[in-house]
């Protein structure tokens, strides 16, 4: 995880192949003393697959509560990375 100063810290997951886990992105953060802002780099790895050859889907789900009116949003991230796009973190 990136902060608007740079790396926060470091979260493993295990996760089976064709299985789906939640990580609740903003308890992780406050575990590791930070509050504010972030970014996540996803990288799947095994010990047999180089972790650029393993496919991984993320989403990103918004829920809210405002007055009475509930709803959410989900979006996907990035479907590659380019060295440009990790720059920006």
């Amino acid at each position: 995880m990136y902060g608007t100063n740079g790396l926060i810290g470091t979260v493993d997951k295990p996760c089976m192949s064709g299985r789906r886990i939640t990580v609740d992105i903003n308890a992780e953060p406050t575990k590791l003393g930070y509050s504010g802002d972030i970014s996540i780099l996803v990288i799947a790895t095994n010990a047999i697959v180089p972790a650029a050859e393993i496919p991984v889907v993320c989403e990103r789900p918004m829920y809210f509560s405002q007055n009475g009116i509930t709803g959410g949003t989900t979006s996907t991230g990035f479907n590659t990375h380019s060295s440009s796009q990790l720059k920006q973190l």
